[in-house]
C-alpha cells in the first residue's frame, strides 16, 4: 500500500511538471505606480516577492476599463468582436472552458462583472462559462462588507454579519482553500485559477487597522507624491533615464486649496485597500509553498485599467449596493461626500477622486477610460520558479497586451486553441517570460468610449476623440510619458497608422455612433 502511494504521488509531481498551474490575479482600477515594486510607498512585500523572483513588464497594456478587460483577459480577444453586450458570446470559448476540456481543475473567485442581467441569465455567468467552483460577485462595484450579488456556483448567498467579514479577505481565503483542497482531491490534475480582486475600486472600505498603519503618509499632498514616486521609478529602473514626469493633471486640484483632513484620508483609505489585498495575497502563496505547488505555479499580475478619477454619486452608488443605500440593518449609507464623513466604514460610499488618481498614474497622463498610457499602462508581473531563467528582471523592451494571456496560457498548458473558432487577437508571450526573447513585430489597438489608441513598435497613435480626430503621435522610446505630439511632424506614419486603425476597428464588426453635428 505504501509503495503504491508513493508511486501515486510521484505521479501526480510529474503530471504538475509537465503542466504548471495557472494563476491570474487581477486588481481593480489600480494605477501604473500603486505597488511597491513599481514604485510606490504602500506596502507590497507579497507581490514584491513575487517580482523579485520572477519578472517585471514596464510596457504591458490592458483595455482602460473594466469589463472589457475581463472579457479579453478571458478569450484572448479585442472585447469589440466578442462581449459587444457585456457579456462573452457563447460562441467563443473562455480560457477556463478550453483548459477543463484539457484536463485542467478550474477556479475563480472574485469580480465577474460580465453578466449585466444578474441572475436573469445565469448561462453568462462563471460557473457556466468554464469555472467549476466560484465564490464572488457579479457586479461591478460593491460594498467590501456585505457584498450585493455576492455567488457561489450558481447560487445567490449572503455575507455573514459577524464583524469580521471584509470581501478582500473573503475572496483571498476562498483561493488559497481551492489550492489546499485542490492538493488532497485532485493532485493528479493541474490547476488554473483567476483571482479578480475588486480592490482598489471604490467605494473606499478598509479595515480600522489597515488605515492606522497609513495615518500621516500622505501630509505632503498628491503634486509632492508624483514627484517621490518619479524619483523611485528612476531609482528603480522602470521608467528610463530620459522620461520626464508629465504636468499634473487638469483636475487635480492645488493641496493648499482643498480640505486637506478628509483629501488625505482618501489616500489612506486606498493605501490600505490595496495592503490588505496583498496580505490575503500572501496566504495564496502560502497555501502553495504548504501543498509543494508554489514552484510549478504560473503566477500572472496585473490591473485592468488605471486609477479611477471617479467622484462617485448616489445614482451609482445605490446601483451598486443593490437599489438601496442602508446597511442590511437600516442604517443609512452616506453615498457621495458630505461635511465630515470620512471614507472606510460601511456606512460610507465614496470614492477617491481626481487628484489622487492622477498620483497613482505617475509618471503618466490621464486615467481609467482612456487611451493614453495612464488609462492602458498595467504593472504586470509573471512568477514561476521552474520556468523564468531571469528572475528579478525588468523586460522595458517588449510591449504586451491582455488580449496575449490566453495564447500564453494555452502554450503553458501544451493546449491547442479549438480549431473550429475564430483564432484569438493575441500571441503567447511565453518565451518572453521564461527566455527573455523578444516578440515579433505586430500592432496592438484599443478603443473604448470613443478614446483610442494604437501601439506598433515604439510609435504609437492616441486620441480622446476617435469620431472627430485629435490624433496624437508618440514615440514611446524617446518619450514615454507622451508629452511631445508629433503628428505634424510625422505626417506619412500618421496617415499610416490612422488607415490601419480604422480598419481593425471596422474588422471588429462594432458600429460606432455617429459624431453628434
Amino acid at each position: 500500500m505504501l509503495i503504491r502511494l508513493i508511486l501515486f504521488l510521484a505521479l501526480c509531481a510529474t503530471l504538475r511538471a509537465d503542466r504548471p498551474n495557472i494563476i491570474i490575479i487581477l486588481c481593480d482600477d489600480m494605477g501604473y505606480s500603486d505597488l511597491g515594486c513599481y514604485g510606490s510607498e504602500i506596502e507590497t512585500p507579497n507581490i514584491d516577492s513575487l517580482a523579485k523572483g520572477g519578472v517585471r513588464f514596464t510596457q504591458f497594456h490592458n483595455t482602460s476599463k473594466c469589463w472589457t478587460t475581463r472579457a479579453s483577459l478571458l478569450t484572448g480577444k479585442y472585447w469589440q468582436r466578442i462581449a459587444p453586450q457585456k457579456f462573452i458570446v457563447k460562441e467563443c470559448p473562455t480560457l477556463p472552458e478550453i483548459l477543463q476540456e484539457n484536463g485542467y481543475r478550474t477556479y475563480m473567485s472574485g469580480k465577474w462583472h460580465l453578466s449585466p442581467a444578474l441572475y436573469d441569465e445565469p448561462e453568462h455567468t462563471p460557473a457556466a462559462r468554464g469555472f467549476q467552483k466560484f465564490y464572488g460577485i457579479l457586479r461591478g462595484a460593491t460594498s467590501f462588507f456585505d457584498p450585493d450579488s455576492l455567488t457561489r456556483g450558481f447560487k445567490p448567498i449572503k455575507a455573514p454579519r459577524d464583524g469580521k467579514y471584509y470581501f478582500t479577505d473573503a475572496i483571498n481565503d476562498d483561493a488559497a482553500k481551492n489550492i489546499r483542497d485542490h492538493a488532497k482531491q485532485s493532485a493528479d490534475k493541474p490547476f488554473f485559477m483567476y483571482l479578480a480582486h475588486t480592490a482598489p475600486h471604490w467605494p473606499m472600505h478598509a479595515l480600522p487597522k489597515d488605515i492606522a498603519k497609513y495615518q500621516g503618509k500622505y501630509d505632503m499632498g498628491w503634486q509632492e507624491l508624483r514627484r517621490r514616486r518619479f524619483a523611485r521609478m528612476k531609482e528603480m529602473g522602470l521608467i528610463p533615464a530620459n522620461a520626464k514626469l508629465s504636468a499634473p493633471n487638469k483636475k487635480a486640484k492645488d493641496w493648499d486649496e482643498v480640505d486637506r483632513d478628509w483629501e488625505k484620508h482618501r489616500m489612506v483609505v486606498y493605501a490600505a485597500m490595496i495592503d490588505r489585498m496583498d496580505q490575503g495575497i500572501g496566504r495564496v502563496i502560502q497555501a502553495l509553498k504548504d501543498t509543494d505547488q508554489f514552484d510549478d505555479t504560473l503566477i500572472m499580475f496585473l490591473s485592468d485599467n488605471g486609477a479611477s478619477p471617479e467622484n462617485i454619486g448616489t445614482k451609482n452608488g445605490i446601483n451598486c449596493l443593490g437599489g438601496k443605500a442602508e446597511t442590511r440593518e437600516g442604517k443609512t449609507i452616506q453615498v457621495g461626500y458630505g461635511p465630515g464623513v470620512f471614507p472606510g466604514p460601511e456606512k460610507t460610499f465614496q470614492g477617491y477622486g481626481p487628484s489622487w488618481a492622477n498620483a497613482s498614474c505617475t509618471p503618466f497622463v490621464l486615467w481609467k477610460a482612456t487611451s493614453h498610457e495612464g488609462g492602458v499602462a498595467t504593472p504586470f508581473i509573471a512568477h514561476w520558479p521552474k520556468g523564468i531563467r531571469k528572475r528579478g528582471s525588468i523586460n522595458s523592451s517588449e510591449f504586451a497586451h491582455l488580449i496575449d494571456l490566453v495564447p500564453t496560457c494555452l502554450d503553458v498548458a501544451g493546449v491547442s486553441y479549438p480549431k473550429d473558432v475564430p483564432a484569438p487577437d493575441g500571441v503567447s508571450i511565453l518565451a518572453t517570460l521564461t527566455q527573455g526573447e523578444a516578440l515579433a513585430s505586430r500592432a496592438v489597438f484599443n478603443e473604448f468610449a470613443n478614446k483610442g489608441f494604437m501601439r506598433e513598435g515604439d510609435w504609437k497613435l492616441v486620441t480622446t476623440k476617435v469620431n472627430s480626430g485629435g490624433w496624437e503621435l508618440y514615440n514611446l522610446r524617446r518619450d514615454p510619458t507622451e508629452l511631445n505630439n508629433l503628428a505634424s511632424k510625422e505626417p506619412e506614419r500618421l496617415a499610416q497608422m490612422k488607415r490601419a486603425y480604422a480598419e481593425w476597428y471596422a474588422g471588429t464588426g462594432m458600429k460606432r455612433n455617429k459624431k453628434k453635428k
